[in-house]
């Protein structure tokens, strides 16, 4: 009964017990998820994995499907909490074209590792050199690329 008397007097804890909810039940959604996707792509019945272009697109499509999914799940976690994300959704979008125009030579790097991953110049496993460093790629992304 005393629980029941403190969410009366306490709205929030309502909004935080709902905001812990959305978050445990979305991050097991997204693990469900990811877990059938990699069974998927691991069993026989699909050859996606043969080649190394393909394990790179897989990687790369992993990170950005996080991404979003994070960044959704804080949208509603606000929402649920009463902050209007109609708002914030245009402001981000004006912030986003001003910083567009500020970092303009970040974005061309981007582009740049866009054109790396689609045009195969290397591919995750490839061995290879740059100026004195060699060494196997274990993974490409859109800014970076890791070696061994």
């Amino acid at each position: 009964m005393d629980f029941l008397k403190l969410i009366d007097d306490n709205p929030w804890i309502m909004n935080i017990i709902i905001s812990l909810i959305v978050l445990i039940i979305s991050t097991l959604f997204y693990i469900c998820l990811s877990h059938t996707f990699n069974k998927k792509l691991e069993s026989g019945k699909y050859k996606i994995l043969n080649n190394k272009k393909s394990k790179t697109y897989i990687k790369l499509f992993r990170s950005i499907t996080r991404y979003i999914f994070i960044i959704i799940m804080i949208l509603v976690i606000l929402k649920i909490n009463g902050v209007n994300i109609t708002s914030i959704v245009a402001g981000v979008g004006i912030i986003g074209i001003v910083l567009g125009f500020a970092i303009q030579d970040a974005l061309k790097d981007i582009i740049k590792g866009f054109d790396i991953i689609t045009d195969s110049y290397y591919q995750v496993g490839d061995v290879i050199r740059f100026d004195k460093y060699t060494g196997k790629v274990l993974s490409i992304g859109i800014k970076a690329t890791k070696i061994e």
